[in-house]
């Protein structure tokens, strides 16, 4: 591989690491380390090459390490924010542990935030919608994985643009899938996992609104997926949220 196949391979494996495909990052930078490791064999060490390597280590070791350390360890902040549902950061991979946050222990109950509207909790106890991010002890982090049912139902849309409007055409439909979700709770205080469980979503009500193409008839979000219903993260967690 030349310079420029291992600089492609370089600014790939970065581009990867930035917007969140860590594993697909990890392999080019491991691809870069076997050739980088391959040409080296090729070269007449001395004492003085190997001290300049060495030096070169030394020097560039830290800055990789501060400009790589944030997308594999989690962080760690002392200030709360002054709104619960920021604590939702703390869910984006490698994750937040919050110092200053009540510590999850004793006896119950244990306030959670949930990664839904609030208006969709305001049947819920109180300890399920937090309004004081100083109560909140555990947060919930939702994730979509594959599985379920292909296909869900239908959802139906007509234009509302005037200049795209045309009272001939017919409205677009959009897919619903069946949505299946790791759901995962951690100590907001340091990060540790308290529970994890794998859930099907059984809220199939279609969005009052979706942005379609004209041109193709498709939405620019993609195809829609039964989401988490508040009752459905009680069933599976009240036990370290209530008792």
């Amino acid at each position: 591989m030349g310079s420029t196949g291992v600089g492609i391979v370089i600014a790939a494996g970065m581009f990867a690491i930035l917007h969140g495909y860590y594993k697909v990052g990890i392999a080019c930078l491991l691809v870069v380390a076997v050739v980088a490791l391959n040409e080296l064999r090729k070269v007449r060490w001395t004492a003085k090459r190997l001290l300049v390597l060495a030096g070169v280590a030394v020097i560039v070791s830290p800055f990789a390490w501060m400009f790589i350390s944030p997308y594999f360890i989690v962080q760690k902040e002392a200030n709360l924010p002054t709104n619960p549902s920021s604590f939702l950061a703390a869910c984006d991979s490698p994750g937040v542990a919050y110092l200053t946050a009540a510590p999850y222990e004793g006896s119950a109950p244990h306030p959670i935030k949930l990664p839904m509207e609030d208006t969709k909790l305001k049947d819920l106890p109180s300890v399920w919608r937090p309004d004081s991010a100083a109560q909140v002890q555990l947060v919930a982090c939702s994730e979509r994985v594959e599985g379920g049912e292909r296909y869900h139902k239908n959802c139906t849309y007509r234009p509302t643009n005037p200049l795209a409007f045309n009272p001939n055409l017919p409205p677009y439909p959009i897919s619903m899938h069946q949505g299946v979700y790791t759901v995962t709770l951690y100590e907001l205080r340091t990060h540790r996992k308290v529970a994890q469980a794998t859930l099907t979503g059984m809220d199939d009500e279609c969005p009052s609104s979706a942005a379609v193409s004209t041109r193709t008839g498709r939405p620019y979000s993609g195809d829609f997926y039964t989401r988490l219903t508040a009752a459905q993260y009680v069933e599976a967690f009240n036990s370290y949220v209530e008792k």
